[in-house]
């Protein structure tokens, strides 16, 4: 009897949540329903299976494809000599894993730095380009099937408008961070710093630089990788609540390991790949719910239905 009443209960909250013919109209009781829905939608898209098996899909491709990835991105970075810059971005990633972590960004980094592009012959550049665009090509799949889009783009598409992201995005990354340290060391600002409250305000905006720089990044991926237009107020929202929610898994996760002792006596030298594969699934998780929370909050209706996409 309790149980009945409970998913009669259950029932009659989501019938409310989806099909509430007299929703709110009045802020914040409209934002608040708004973001009820889409927190539904996302916990529903969970339960489902359909992102967790992306994501853990993308994790498999990801070990395979990180040092022909980082190898062409580097590679316009290294000609100009500001390649350097982009390394912190590496570490930050791998920086919850602990000391493990750290001393394994060094030898991707070190995997890179031994790989030379321009030596590798033409099947073996073909190769390398082939495991990148791969990569790409399944990420377009996943934000594909979370925006309902049925067809991937063609194949010329995918080689030009990937390669040229992987070999400018960094660019634009290091530019942005150049700008950002120009602009903090120049006379102005240093004038203003002097101010207060501008110098307080200053030191706490140049703090969350990185954090800024993440979240323009997500909000750039899922602009550029679903097959279809995404508006910039809600990619914003989207990369704005991934990035937080991946600081925060980065803090959470740093303590797990931290405490995750008696796993590393367990699992030996194992115990550093275990924790590479669950952060890295971690990461897909939270970049696969910002799309999905993008894709809600700009179609609001699909949030009451049940699609399955048959991509081509």
């Amino acid at each position: 009897m309790a149980s009945f009443q409970f998913r009669e209960r259950l029932q009659a909250a989501e019938d409310w949540i989806l099909a509430n013919p007299n929703p709110p109209r009045s802020w914040p009781w409209t934002w608040l329903y708004k973001a009820g829905r889409s927190v539904y939608a996302l916990a529903r898209d969970v339960i489902s299976g359909q992102l967790t098996l992306h994501a853990m899909s993308l994790v498999y491709t990801t070990l395979l494809s990180i040092v022909p990835l980082l190898a062409l991105s580097f590679s316009v970075l290294k000609a100009l000599g500001v390649h350097q810059r982009m390394e912190p971005f590496l570490f930050q990633f791998f920086q919850p894993m602990g000391p493990q972590g750290i001393e394994l960004a060094e030898k991707i980094l070190g995997f890179v730095d031994n790989m030379k592009v321009g030596v590798l012959g033409s099947v073996g550049l073909a190769l390398l380009v082939y495991t990148v665009v791969s990569l790409l090509q399944k990420i377009e799949r996943s934000f594909n099937m979370i925006w309902r889009v049925p067809d991937m783009r063609s194949m010329a598409q995918r080689f030009s408008n990937y390669l040229s992201v992987i070999m400018v995005g960094p660019l634009l990354m290091v530019s942005a961070i150049g700008v950002s340290a120009t602009i903090f060391s120049s006379t102005f600002v240093q004038t203003l710093i002097e101010i207060e409250p501008f110098g307080s305000l200053i030191l706490v905006v140049s703090r969350f630089t990185p954090f800024f720089l993440v979240v323009g990044a997500f909000t750039f991926v899922y602009i550029f990788m679903p097959n279809t237009r995404v508006k910039l107020r809600y990619a914003f929202v989207g990369g704005l609540v991934a990035g937080v929610s991946w600081q925060a898994a980065g803090m959470l996760f740093a303590s797990f390991v931290a405490g995750s002792a008696k796993y590393a006596a367990i699992y030996s030298s194992f115990a550093i790949g275990i924790i590479l594969l669950i952060w890295t699934y971690l990461n897909w998780m939270i970049l696969l719910l910002g799309a999905s929370l993008a894709f809600y909050l700009q179609n609001p209706g699909s949030v009451a239905k049940r699609r399955q996409v048959q991509l081509a």
